[in-house]
């Protein structure tokens, strides 16, 4: 059995890591909030959950076409 990541697999990491790197901003990923909760509320967290909506990386998690 081959557990290593395919070329796919690895490429969207990267990808992800990249992102996430582009989006270090303390309003959203500020680790001095209880487990990251989204109960504070901030724009610039609003605009990032967006572009996870708009990269289709959240939401539903199966086909398009269902």
């Amino acid at each position: 059995m081959d557990f290593e990541f395919s070329e796919e697999q690895l490429a969207f990491a990267e990808e992800v890591e990249h992102f996430l790197d582009e989006h270090d901003d303390p309003e959203v990923f500020d680790l001095t909030r209880e487990n990251m909760a989204q109960v504070v509320d901030t724009s610039p967290r609003r605009k990032f959950m967006a572009e996870l909506g708009r990269m289709s990386w959240l939401g539903m998690t199966w086909p398009v076409e269902y």
